[in-house]
């Protein structure tokens, strides 16, 4: 059981690291912004959700109420920090940036060990120890990331353990639910939320676009001024002299 979990770690963190580099490339070269890549993307991930959510509602789900706070906070929380990483991805190249949320571990325990109570051991602190210095040493390394960029990827380490915490609290809530059904149960909600925003995004980014000029009509030529007639044929002597009496 342990192995498979690492064995699950590991592939969730290669294709985790094959998405940010999507992401840079979509919001660089792919003709997109964050903010359309934030949109789209979520759409996706609503969809997909939103045709798994059936097949895994349980007959004995809890009443809204008892999990509306976890699930909204969860979402509202997941988009924050996508949000401010999509727009970091813009400017910093992925590898750059994909080591640096490695910084949610630090997060993640000093809020644990402040808010809820837990109790970390000395091993677990070095840990976290090593894990702040490895991404120090690799922002130190190569082309530094502007301190504007660092503050934004810790904002979104920040938003990401938050709605971990409340990923968590919203499996707990779901409960008599078995706790693999619950979680499935739990993100696909989750997606599927953050399909409604992700579609309601678009629909206000299209709408807010500026509409383009319209072109000038190719056959009616356009005029800026008074133009003088020119002349491609012989041009005429002119005569500054006294004129001659016509009979």
């Amino acid at each position: 059981m342990p192995t498979a979990g690492i064995l699950f770690g590991l592939g969730a963190a290669a294709l985790q690291s094959i998405a940010y580099l999507c992401s840079r490339w979509f919001v660089t070269r792919g003709g997109g912004g964050a903010r359309r890549l934030l949109a789209l993307s979520h759409i996706q991930m609503g969809v997909a959700a939103a045709l798994l959510l059936p097949l895994l509602w349980p007959a004995d789900m809890p009443p809204p109420g008892r999990f509306a706070l976890g699930l909204v906070a969860a979402t509202a929380f997941y988009l924050l920090a996508q949000a401010a990483l999509f727009r970091t991805l813009k400017t910093v190249d992925a590898s750059r940036i994909s080591p640096m949320l490695g910084l949610k571990i630090v997060i993640v325990a000093v809020l644990s060990a402040l808010f809820m109570g837990a109790t970390l051991s000395f091993r677990q602190w070095l840990a976290v120890a090593m894990s702040f210095a490895g991404v120090w040493l690799l922002r130190q390394a190569g082309a530094r990331v502007p301190w504007k960029c660092v503050f934004v990827v810790l904002g979104a380490c920040f938003f990401y353990c938050m709605s971990d915490i409340y990923i968590a609290k919203l499996v707990k809530d779901l409960a008599p639910l078995p706790t693999f059904r619950a979680s499935l149960v739990g993100v696909c909600m989750s997606y599927a939320l953050s399909g409604l925003f992700g579609l309601a995004l678009w629909l206000w980014t299209r709408r807010a676009a500026p509409t383009p000029l319209q072109a000038p009509n190719p056959t009616v030529p356009q005029s800026h001024g008074p133009t003088a007639p020119q002349s491609h044929g012989p041009t005429v002597p002119q005569s500054h002299g006294p004129t001659v009496p016509q009979s």
